[in-house]
C-alpha cells in the first residue's frame, strides 16, 4: 500500500501499472477467499436444508398417542426453518447492498488523473485504519 500511496513519484507509467497490478493481485485473492468462505456457507446451508426436509422424527411420531412430542417436533422444525429464513434475508440484503456499490463504481470509473489522486487519498485512509486496527488488537491482546 505504500508503494502505491507514493506511485505518482514514479514517473515511469509502467512501474506504476506493476504497482498497481501487485495490489490488484493481493486484493483479489482476498476476493477469492471471500467467495470460497461464501461457497462454503451456501454448502452447510444446503445440507441443513437437506436436513429439515428429512426429518424422519416428525413422521415417526404421528401416532397419536405422542401428540406433545409431535407438537414439540413441528415447533422444532418450525424454530430451524425460521432461522434459516432469517439467515438467507440477511444474506440476500448483504449481497443487494454490495451489488449496488459495485454497480456504481464500476459505472463511474476514474479517469486517470483522478485515479492518482483516488489512489493517494485511499491507501492514506487504508493504511490508517491498519494503524488503528493494529492499535486495537495490541490493546484487546494485553487486556485479555
Amino acid at each position: 500500500m505504500e508503494a502505491l500511496k507514493n506511485a505518482h513519484i514514479i514517473e515511469n507509467d509502467l512501474e506504476q501499472a506493476v504497482i498497481s497490478l501487485e495490489v490488484t493481485i493481493k486484493t483479489l485473492g482476498n476476493v477469492k477467499t471471500v467467495f470460497l468462505n461464501t461457497k462454503q456457507f451456501w454448502e452447510g446451508v444446503h445440507r441443513h436444508c437437506k436436513s429439515l426436509t428429512a426429518n424422519e422424527e416428525v413422521e415417526d411420531l404421528c401416532d397419536p398417542d405422542l401428540k406433545d412430542e409431535f407438537m414439540d417436533a413441528i415447533k422444532q422444525s418450525g424454530f430451524c426453518w425460521l432461522s434459516l429464513g432469517k439467515i438467507n434475508r440477511t444474506a440476500a440484503l448483504a449481497i443487494r447492498a454490495v451489488d449496488e456499490t459495485v454497480d456504481n463504481i464500476m459505472i463511474d470509473l476514474p479517469r486517470k488523473e483522478e485515479a492518482d489522486k483516488l489512489v493517494r487519498e485511499l491507501t492514506s485512509a487504508i493504511l490508517g485504519d491498519i494503524e488503528m486496527e493494529n492499535i486495537m488488537i495490541s490493546y484487546e491482546m494485553k487486556n485479555h
